[in-house]
């Protein structure tokens, strides 16, 4: 398949690192945490809401001791604003973490902070086509359905893997 003559939709539902490829891996991570005695699955939409709730309950899944000051810190070394930053001028020296092209909005790593924002890349047909294959494969516990994902749902509010 040559990418660069690939649609975004036959991209997402037809390629090797399409849509199924990652229900697939979302499903089996869940399936292996159920197996575990101890498991903590967090999600980046409760990273981008809910920063310091999110960051404090993997320090605690850890174990490992933080105070607020301390979440508040990372927290802020690693909002949006100061990511972009780092990328636009190479503060980490690496390749890997620095835009292809910085004229290109799409070629950075840290591209937009959005949520749902795979939504300003299909049409609402599109859209409801992508959100009928995950309702259909991927594990609910995940909180991507159609209904949660509209909803922005947090998944405090719900049973979870801890």
């Amino acid at each position: 398949m040559d990418l660069s003559q690939t649609s975004m939709m036959d991209f997402a539902t037809t390629s090797h690192w399409g849509l199924m490829e990652a229900i697939g891996f979302y499903n089996n991570c869940l399936r292996h945490a159920g197996t575990m005695s101890h498991a903590h699955v967090m999600r980046y939409e409760d990273m981008l809401q809910q920063s310091f709730e999110t960051l404090s309950g993997i320090a605690s899944f850890i174990d490992h001791p933080v105070t607020d000051d301390d979440v508040r810190e990372a927290v802020d070394f690693t909002s949006f604003e100061r990511l972009r930053e780092a990328e636009l001028k190479n503060t980490f020296n690496t390749p890997r973490l620095h835009a292809a092209n910085p004229s290109d909005p799409n070629s950075f790593k840290v591209r937009r902070a959005k949520l749902n924002g795979y939504r300003d890349y299909f049409d609402a047909d599109q859209a409801a086509r992508l959100e009928a294959m995950v309702d259909k494969h991927l594990d609910p516990r995940a909180g991507y359905h159609s209904q949660q994902a509209r909803a922005a749902t947090d998944l405090s509010e719900q049973e979870f893997l801890t």
